[in-house]
C-alpha cells in the first residue's frame, strides 16, 4: 500500500510497538549477585536482587541487620543509664519549707 519492497508494515513501525527495534530499550543491570565469583546473577532492581538471592544468602542477610539493630539497642541502653545516673548525681533538689 504504497510501501517500497522491503519495508515493515506500518504497524511494526508505530513508537512504543514492541516490534518496532527504535522502541526497544536494552535492558540495563545495575548489579550481579555473583560479581566476587565472575558474575552470572545479574539484576535489574533490588526487587529482583531479593527474588535471586538463596535461602542462605536471605538468612546471612537477615542476620546481619538484627545484629546492627541489637548493637544500636546496646548502645541506647548504655546512654540510657549514663543519663539516668547523671541525673541521680544531681540530687534530689531542695525542699521546700524545711
Amino acid at each position: 500500500v504504497g510501501l517500497p519492497p522491503g519495508a515493515k508494515d506500518s504497524y511494526y513501525t508505530q513508537p512504543g510497538s514492541p516490534y518496532n527495534e527504535a522502541s526497544i530499550r536494552p535492558r540495563v543491570n545495575i548489579g550481579d549477585l555473583d560479581a566476587a565469583k565472575g558474575g552470572g546473577r545479574p539484576y535489574k532492581s533490588e526487587k529482583w536482587a531479593e527474588r535471586l538471592r538463596t535461602p542462605e544468602e536471605k538468612l546471612a542477610l537477615e542476620k546481619e541487620k538484627m545484629d546492627v539493630v541489637n548493637r544500636a539497642v546496646e548502645a541506647e541502653k548504655k546512654a540510657a543509664a549514663r543519663r539516668k545516673m547523671m541525673m541521680a548525681s544531681r540530687g534530689a533538689g531542695t525542699v521546700s519549707g524545711a
